[in-house]
Formats: structure tokens, C-alpha cells, sequence
């Protein structure tokens, strides 16, 4: 009765056939994994020219090293990695070490650290486009929404000299007289909405509370036929609503830039950095803008007779300040109609009785 072989059988790319094994080798050069390509000549039976197929002799014509994705690599869970070949005895033997399929795995890393960085980048650009609205950048969302108050408002764009006087004497347009707290520079007409002479006095005075200085207006209602040729085609200066402020030295820039953009914030005006010549292009929103000043008014008169009125010092908290008036934060908001905690010198607050 014939036995079965125990010797091991293996599978080439092209034929099936049963070979003798070869000789296990020893501990020290025993591999992780042994492919069907190690075997010996001279461990069984059979010849050595029998004994090599063709992986074996592409792994000695290329000193032992096996390309991923060649019929030699088996492409389990784990890949494979290129192994050594050791001759001793005029046998070949592959030894192989079994690694983590670093290529794929790789590729999917940075394809989800590509996506990250998208998705970071969009978040910015979400953010960025919320706060453009409080940019001293210009824009056209910008100049869109100055023209669209102007047209809710119903505003008239001027177009000549002899129309700002009708408007004048009509009460559309009122005068900006001279003051101590700010200089209209070289104005040929100084006219303005109602709102907008409101704003100039008291962003004035607060200015030179704060930086010791007059602040310097130097454009008000300009008619359409008197515009500089660089002035946009969509201005709203003809309107009577703009206003433009000399920049001042950094020394106060600084305070005025943050007034000036926590107010666009509160949606009262729009604020734009001009560079030729460098100024501050304001446009005031005069029903937003003359409601905010009726909440600060109505605010102060309701707390004035007890507590009185503090100005705010470099280095001043709401806190601080609440603590050494015996008060607390939500007092001091509710009686200065602020939203947060951002206060600036020079800034008048109310404090609560």
C-alpha cells in the first residue's frame, strides 16, 4: 500500500508539483516567514538544476531582494517587506520579515491629513467671512450695505452744490460747526445727516479725553459732481451719511481703530481704511446709530442719580472697576449698554447706584 509523502508541497505561477522540502535552518537564521521559493539542492532527493524555480533565481540575479507586488511577495493582512538570501551550502534560503503594510496605511494617512487640513482651512475662511464685517478692509459686501441703508433710509444721492443748500434749508442737511474736541480740516462742505453730527460730537469728545488731542475730520457730504477721481462710483458721500477722519499718530490710532470697529460691530456704521491719502472712511446707519445712543442715554439717566460716572484708565477690568465701586460686572453693563467686557481708556462709564 503506497504512503502518502509528508513532505512539503509547493505552488509556482505556472505548474503544481510535489518537491521534498528543504532543511529547516537554524535558530539563529530561522525566518518569520519561509515563501515557497526557499528550498535547497542539496537537502532531498532530487537535483539542484530541478531544485531552483524562478523566483529563487530572480532573488540570487538580484541579491536577495523581492520588489512588493512581484509573485514572491505574499500580500497577506500585514504586507511584506523585501527579505535577505543566505547561501550556505550552495542552498538558497529567503528569510522574511512580516511588517505592517506601511505603504497603504501611509496613503491613508495623508489623504485623511489632506482632508484635515481642507476642513481647518474652511473653518478659517468661515470664520474670516464673520468677522469681515468688522474689518477696516474694504469690500463689496461693504459698500453694498452702505448703499442699501442709504436706500432704506430713502436717501437722495446729491448731485450738485446748489442741491445741498435745498437740502440745508429743508432740514435734511444740518451744519457741523467748528468745536474745542475736533477740526474740520479744509472742508468746502460742512453738512452732514443729523446722526452723523451726532456721532461726530461725541466720538470727539471721547477722543480727546482719551488721547489729549482734536480729532481731525476731513470730509463730509460731498455732491456727486465734486468727487476726487478716485472716489468709488458707489459712494455714499453724496447721501449726506459719510463722513472721513485724518489717521491719526499711533499713539491713538490704536484707540481709535478699536472704537471705531466694536461700533460697526454693533451695526451702527461701516468703517474702511483708505490709503490715498491714509484716513477713515465712515459711513453712519442714522436710524441704527440713533437708537444705540438712545439705549446708552435712557441707560445713564436710569443709574446717573446714584452712582455717578467713572472714565476708564489703561490697564482698567470691569471687574476691577466693579470691585472698587461695590458693584458687580452685570450692573456695570446693563447701565452702560455693553454686551461684553471690552472697555478702552478714555471711555466714560456710569456706574450704578
Amino acid at each position: 500500500m503506497a504512503t502518502r509523502s509528508s513532505a512539503p508541497w509547493t505552488r509556482s505561477r505556472s505548474t503544481r508539483s510535489r518537491r521534498p522540502g528543504p532543511a529547516r535552518p537554524s535558530a539563529s537564521l530561522a525566518p518569520t516567514w519561509m515563501p515557497s521559493a526557499a528550498r535547497s539542492p542539496g537537502a532531498s532527493g532530487s537535483s539542484g538544476s530541478t531544485a531552483t524555480d524562478s523566483a529563487s533565481r530572480r532573488a540570487s540575479g538580484s541579491g536577495g531582494k523581492v520588489e512588493r507586488g512581484s509573485p514572491d511577495c505574499l500580500s497577506f493582512r500585514f504586507g511584506c517587506s523585501s527579505g535577505g538570501v543566505d547561501q550556505r551550502g550552495g542552498g538558497i534560503v529567503k528569510t522574511w520579515t512580516m511588517l505592517p503594510r506601511q505603504g497603504a496605511r501611509s496613503l491613508r494617512n495623508s489623504h485623511f491629513f489632506l482632508a484635515a487640513g481642507v476642513a481647518a482651512a474652511a473653518v478659517l475662511l468661515a470664520a474670516s467671512g464673520e468677522i469681515s464685517g468688522q474689518s477696516l478692509r474694504g469690500s463689496t459686501s461693504s459698500l453694498d450695505r452702505q448703499n442699501r441703508v442709504a436706500r432704506e433710509h430713502d436717501f437722495t444721492y446729491i448731485a450738485t452744490p446748489a442741491q445741498i443748500e435745498r437740502f440745508v434749508d429743508a432740514g435734511y442737511l444740518v451744519p457741523v460747526p467748528p468745536s474745542s474736541d475736533y477740526i474740520l480740516h479744509d472742508l468746502s462742505f460742512p453738512y452732514a445727516r443729523p446722526e452723523v453730527e451726532l456721532f461726530i460730537s461725541r466720538l470727539a469728545r471721547q477722543y480727546r479725553s482719551a488721547c489729549g488731542e482734536r480729532l481731525v475730520v476731513t470730509s463730509l457730504t460731498r455732491p456727486k459732481n465734486k468727487q476726487p477721481q478716485n472716489a468709488s462710483p458707489r459712494s455714499v458721500h453724496p447721501t449726506g451719511m459719510a463722513l472721513d477722519l485724518r489717521r491719526p499718530d499711533p499713539k491713538c490710532r490704536g484707540w481709535l481703530e478699536r472704537v471705531l470697529l466694536q461700533l460697526e460691530g454693533s451695526g451702527v456704521l461701516e468703517v474702511t481704511l483708505e490709503r490715498r491719502p491714509p484716513h477713515y472712511h465712515v459711513a453712519i446707519f442714522p436710524q441704527q446709530y440713533a437708537a444705540y445712543v438712545e439705549r446708552i442715554t435712557r441707560a445713564q439717566q436710569q443709574y446717573v442719580a446714584g452712582g455717578g460716572r467713572y472714565q476708564v484708565r489703561a490697564g482698567d477690568s470691569l471687574w476691577e472697576i466693579a470691585r472698587r465701586h461695590a458693584t458687580t460686572v452685570t450692573r456695570l453693563r446693563s447701565a452702560n449698554s455693553l454686551s461684553g467686557s471690552r472697555i478702552y481708556p478714555g471711555q466714560i462709564l456710569t456706574l450704578p447706584g
